[in-house]
C-alpha cells in the first residue's frame, strides 16, 4: 500500500520539497491508473481490401471513440478493463459492431472488413419508423418497391410504379391520384425523402408530375400516419426515397436513358454522379412529352392533350467531419398542356386554346451529426413552391377569355432525436414549426396563410428476438384549427423463423384545404356560388341584402368552422414463409373515419342556382383483405399472386337505407324504398382487385423479361337515377384487366436494350376512364458508366 500524508511546512522546509512531494504523489497516481486500463489498435478495410479512412469508430457505452487515419488505422489509450462493443461506422458501408475484450496495461488489436452498402445488404425502410430498419423486420408493415422492380416494368414516373402494387388503386379525379384502403387520394401523404409534396387539384396529386430518374426505392405505409407526419396521412404514406450521393472513394459516374413509343412519346433521362473523399454530388434530368390520344375523334378536345415536362434534380452531400455531415437536395419541374376545345357561350361555339402550366420547386437542406456512438442528431429545412395557371384564350385572336392561376408555399423547420437508449429500448423526438400559404383568385381576399407547431415522439422496446413494440404519438397545433393529438402503437410477434405477425391501431387526421376554408367562387357563365366555412355567413348576408337569395335551406347562425376529419385504424397482417421460395403475406384493415367533409347547398339564388358550402356530415368505414404470394420455383423465375378485397361504405348513407328513407324507380315505373343489398357503397372503389406477375431473370445471358397483370373489378362510376347513391346496375362501370410486357437484354458495353408492350389487349373505356389508351409499344436503350 501506498500512503501520502501531508503536513503543513514549517518555515525551514523548502517549497521544493513540497513540490517534489506532490510530483511523486501525481506519479503513484498515474501508475495505479495504467494498471486499470489498457488500449484498442484497429485497422480497418474494405471488403476489396482497401484502406478506408476517416471511419467513425466508438466504444458503445463509454466517451471513447476516434477516426481511422490514411492506413485505415485507429487507437484509443485510456480504456477501463472490460468487454465492449466496438461500433464502426462509415457513409456508404455497412455498418459493423465487433466485441472485443481490453486487458490492464496490454493493447487489444482488431481487424474490421467493412462491407459496400451496395453489396449483400438487406434493404431497410424509413417510413414507417421514421428511422431506419430493416424491411423483414419493421414492426410497421411496409411495402418495398425496389429500383430492380421499376426497371424490370419499364416505369417512367411515380404512376408507373404504383399502378401495378396490389392494393393500390390509380383513379383520375382531377388527375391520376392513389387509392389506398378504399380512401381516396386526398387522405394519402406523398413524400419524396421524408418531405411532403404539396400541389393538389381538388384533393388530387397528380403522380405523373413525379419522374423516377434518381429513385432509389419506393416506401409505402398503409394505414394512419399521422402520428409521425400529421395531416393528409390518414389513410396511408408513400415516401419515394432517392438515391443518395457517396462519399468516401474517388469515382465518376453517369448513366443515360432513352425510350420512345406509342403516341410519339418520348422519355430522355441523364444522371451523372460524383464520388469524392469527402464530397458526392449527383444531379438527375429528365424531359417526357407526348403527342396525346384522341379516342372520340367527333370531339375536338382530345381525350389526353399534348404534353411536355421537364424535372432536374441536383444533390450534394458533404462530410464535415466522421461525426457530421451535411446535405442539399433540390428539385424543379415544369410542365405544359395545351389544347383545342369549342366553348358555348348564349347558344354560339366558339374555338378556345386550352393551356395549362405548372411548375414547382423545392429544396431540402439536412445537418447530421452523431453525438456519440448511441445518439444522432437531425436539423431540417425544407421549402416548396407549386404554381399552377390554367388559361383559356381565343383560338384565332389569342384574346384572353379567363385565367385561373394558383399559388403555394409550404417552409418546415425540423429536429430530430434518435438514441439508443438500450439494446432494448430505442428513443426518437422532434418538433418543428411549418408555415403555409396559398394565393388564388378564388380564395377570399386572394391569399391565406397559416403556420403550425408539431411535436412528436416514437419509443421502440424490444424485449425479446420474438417481440418488438413501436409507439408513437404527434401533437399538432395549427392556426386555422384546434389542436390535435394521433397516437399509433404497432407490435411485431415472431413466435417462429418463417412466421412473422404485425399488429397496428392508430388514429389519423385530415385537416381542411385552404379551399374548404377559405374559397371565394361564383361560376359566371351557370351562376352557382361555393364558399368556404370561414366566410360563409358574411357571404349569404350579402346575397341577401343584394336581394340575391329566393330560399335558405340551412339557419345561417347553425353554420359553424369546419373541422379536420379524423379516423381509428386497425391492421394486422402475417408474414408465412415456409420455404425459401415461398412467402404468404395477408392483411386485414379496417377504418371508421367521422365528419368526413362534404359540400352540400345551404341557399337557394334568384336565378335557380344554389349556394354552397363544406359541412362535417359523413361517417364512413372501409375493411377488406390484402393478400400476396411470392414463389420463387428457382432457374430465375418468380411469380407473384396479389388480390384485394374492399368495403367503403357511408354509415349515414346505410342507416338512411336501413330505415327506408332513400328511394329509387323500380321496374315498373313506381318509386319504392333502395334495399341494403342494392346499396354498393362509395363511388369509383373496386371491391376486387388484383396483380399477376412472372419474372425471369438469366444474368449469364444478360436477359430479363416480365408478364404482368393488373384486374380491377367494376366499379361504381356515377348516380343515373337521381337519389345520390350507389344502387342501381346502371350506375356501375365494368371492370377490365391490364396485360403488359417487357423484354431487356444487357449487351457489350454496358448498354441495355428493352421493349415491351402495354396494354397487351388494346382495353379502352373513354366513357369510364380515359387513361387506358389502348395497346402501347416502346423501346427503351439506357448506357451506364
Amino acid at each position: 500500500m501506498i500512503e501520502i500524508s501531508y503536513h503543513r511546512p514549517t518555515a525551514h522546509v523548502s517549497r521544493w520539497r513540497f513540490v517534489a512531494i506532490l510530483s511523486v504523489a501525481a506519479l503513484c497516481s498515474a501508475h495505479l491508473s495504467a494498471q486499470s486500463t489498457g488500449s484498442v489498435r484497429g485497422f480497418v478495410r474494405g471488403s476489396d481490401g482497401s484502406t478506408i479512412m476517416d471511419a467513425l469508430v466508438t466504444l458503445t457505452g463509454t466517451d471513447h471513440r476516434g477516426s481511422t487515419d490514411k492506413d485505415g488505422v485507429f487507437f484509443l489509450a485510456g480504456v477501463q478493463t472490460g468487454t465492449y462493443t466496438l461500433a464502426v461506422r462509415m457513409p456508404g458501408y455497412q455498418p459493423s459492431n465487433q466485441t472485443c475484450s481490453v486487458v490492464a496495461g496490454d493493447t487489444a488489436d482488431v481487424a474490421i472488413v467493412l462491407t459496400d452498402s451496395r453489396i449483400e445488404m438487406q434493404p431497410v425502410v424509413v417510413t414507417g419508423t421514421r428511422t431506419e430498419r430493416p424491411y423483414t423486420t419493421s414492426p410497421v408493415r411496409t411495402n418495398l418497391i425496389a429500383r430492380e422492380e421499376m426497371n424490370r416494368a419499364a416505369a417512367r414516373d411515380l404512376r408507373d410504379v404504383l399502378e401495378e402494387q396490389t392494393g393500390l388503386a390509380i383513379v383520375h379525379d382531377h388527375g391520376a391520384g392513389i387509392q389506398v384502403q378504399g380512401l381516396d387520394p386526398a387522405y394519402t401523404l406523398i413524400l419524396i425523402d421524408g418531405e411532403p409534396v404539396v400541389g393538389r387539384t381538388a384533393g388530387t396529386l397528380e403522380l405523373s408530375r413525379i419522374a423516377i430518374t434518381d429513385v432509389e426505392r419506393v416506401e409505402v405505409v398503409k394505414g394512419p400516419s399521422s402520428s409521425l407526419y400529421g395531416a393528409d396521412a390518414l389513410a396511408g404514406v408513400v415516401n419515394i426515397i432517392t438515391e443518395e450521393p457517396r462519399t468516401g472513394t474517388d469515382g465518376l459516374g453517369v448513366n443515360l436513358q432513352s425510350r420512345y413509343g406509342s403516341y410519339r412519346t418520348l422519355d430522355l433521362s441523364a444522371r451523372l454522379r460524383y464520388s469524392g473523399s469527402d464530397v458526392g454530388a449527383s444531379i438527375a434530368f429528365n424531359r417526357k412529352s407526348s403527342a396525346g390520344y384522341d379516342l372520340t375523334p367527333a370531339s375536338i378536345s382530345p381525350t389526353a392533350p399534348p404534353t411536355t415536362d421537364y424535372t432536374i434534380s441536383p444533390k450534394i452531400l458533404v462530410q464535415l467531419s466522421p461525426f457530421t455531415s451535411l446535405s442539399v437536395h433540390g428539385r424543379v419541374f415544369v410542365g405544359r398542356q395545351e389544347s383545342d376545345l369549342d366553348l358555348e357561350e348564349g347558344g354560339t361555339l366558339t374555338r378556345m386554346t386550352e393551356l395549362s402550366r405548372t411548375n414547382d420547386w423545392s429544396v431540402a437542406s439536412k445537418i447530421e451529426h452523431s453525438l456519440n456512438a448511441s445518439t444522432t442528431f437531425k436539423g431540417k429545412v425544407y421549402v416548396m413552391s407549386y404554381n399552377s395557371d390554367y388559361s383559356l384564350r381565343a383560338a384565332s385572336s389569342g384574346a384572353l377569355h379567363s385565367t385561373d392561376p394558383f399559388e403555394q408555399t409550404y417552409m418546415k423547420a425540423e429536429a430530430q432525436v434518435d438514441a439508443v437508449l438500450t439494446a432494448q429500448h430505442l428513443f426518437t423526438a422532434g418538433a418543428g414549426y411549418v408555415r403555409e400559404a396559398v394565393e388564388a383568385v378564388r380564395i377570399a381576399e386572394g391569399v391565406h396563410r397559416a403556420t403550425s407547431a408539431i411535436a412528436f415522439a416514437q419509443h421502440e422496446w424490444i424485449p425479446t428476438e420474438a417481440l418488438d413494440v413501436v409507439a408513437s404519438i404527434r401533437f399538432d397545433s395549427h392556426s386555422d384549427y384546434a389542436e390535435r393529438l394521433s397516437p399509433k402503437a404497432s407490435v411485431l410477434l415472431s413466435p417462429l423463423s418463417w412466421l412473422k405477425v404485425r399488429l397496428s391501431a392508430g388514429s389519423g387526421f385530415k385537416a381542411p384545404t385552404f379551399q374548404q376554408l377559405y374559397l371565394d367562387f361564383t361560376n359566371p357563365a351557370v351562376g352557382y356560388s361555393v364558399f368556404g366555412s370561414t366566410g360563409v355567413i358574411d357571404k349569404l348576408a350579402n346575397l341577401q341584402a343584394g336581394g340575391q337569395v329566393q330560399q335558405l335551406l340551412v339557419d345561417p347562425s347553425k353554420l359553424s368552422l369546419i373541422r379536420p376529419e379524423s379516423s381509428l385504424s386497425f391492421n394486422c397482417g402475417v408474414d408465412v414463409a415456409p420455404a425459401e421460395m415461398i412467402l404468404l403475406r395477408v392483411n386485414a384493415f379496417r377504418t371508421s373515419l367521422k365528419d368526413m367533409i362534404e359540400t352540400a347547398p345551404v341557399a337557394v339564388k334568384t336565378n335557380g342556382q344554389s349556394v354552397f358550402t363544406y359541412f362535417n356530415l359523413n361517417r364512413v368505414s372501409t375493411q377488406g383483405l390484402e393478400t400476396e404470394l411470392t414463389f420463387k420455383p428457382g432457374a430465375g423465375m418468380s411469380v407473384h399472386f396479389g388480390y384485394q378485397y374492399v368495403e367503403a361504405i357511408d354509415r349515414d348513407v346505410l342507416e338512411a337505407v336501413r330505415a327506408g328513407r332513400i328511394s329509387k324507380r323500380g321496374s315498373t315505373g313506381r318509386l319504392r324504398a333502395v334495399q341494403e343489398s342494392e346499396y354498393g357503397g362509395l363511388f369509383n372503389r373496386s371491391s376486387h382487385s388484383g396483380t399477376f406477375k412472372v419474372h425471369y431473370d438469366n444474368p449469364g445471358l444478360g436477359l430479363s423479361a416480365s408478364c404482368r397483370c393488373l384486374v380491377r373489378g367494376r366499379y361504381g362510376f356515377s348516380d343515373v337515377n337521381g337519389n345520390t347513391i350507389l344502387d342501381d346496375e346502371s350506375e356501375y362501370a365494368p371492370g377490365y384487366a391490364l396485360w403488359n410486357l417487357s423484354v431487356s437484354q444487357r449487351l457489350p458495353g454496358r448498354v441495355t436494350l428493352q421493349c415491351g408492350i402495354e396494354n397487351m389487349l388494346d382495353k379502352t373505356q373513354p366513357q369510364f376512364d380515359p387513361s387506358l389508351a389502348g395497346r402501347r409499344l416502346f423501346c427503351a436503350v439506357s448506357v451506364e458508366y
